[in-house]
């Protein structure tokens, strides 16, 4: 099965390419990991955009209630769980306000 991308003249949204992943059924790699003996494991586009609907409707079954609602997260996670979650929350209408574990009273926060 080869990889097919979703066009990159900004016509789709972050949501909707997660979608076109799905309906696509996209096998390509969207994550590749290495272990200590180099054996490596890809994560594709499908999967990942299967996830983040999965963390989408934990955070916001059937998408009820309001749109746009802030979500602060703190986790110290790896880079497939933390964009997981980024991808979840945009999925879901929900916007996501990430808290760096090492985020002090004096760091500006960004919104």
């Amino acid at each position: 099965m080869s990889t097919v991308l979703p066009p990159l003249d900004c016509t789709l949204s972050l949501d909707e390419i997660i979608d076109f992943h799905i309906s696509h059924n996209n096998q390509g790699a969207a994550f590749s990991f290495a272990d200590a003996q180099g054996n490596i494991t890809d994560i594709s586009h499908f999967e990942f955009a299967r996830a983040a609907h999965r963390v989408a409707h934990i955070l916001r079954p059937q998408r009820l209630g309001p749109e746009g609602q802030v979500l602060a997260i703190m986790a110290l996670t790896d880079s497939l769980i933390y964009q997981t979650l980024i991808a979840g929350c945009i999925k879901a209408g929900i916007v996501v306000s990430f808290i760096h574990f090492r985020q002090t009273p004096m760091t500006p926060v960004l919104g």
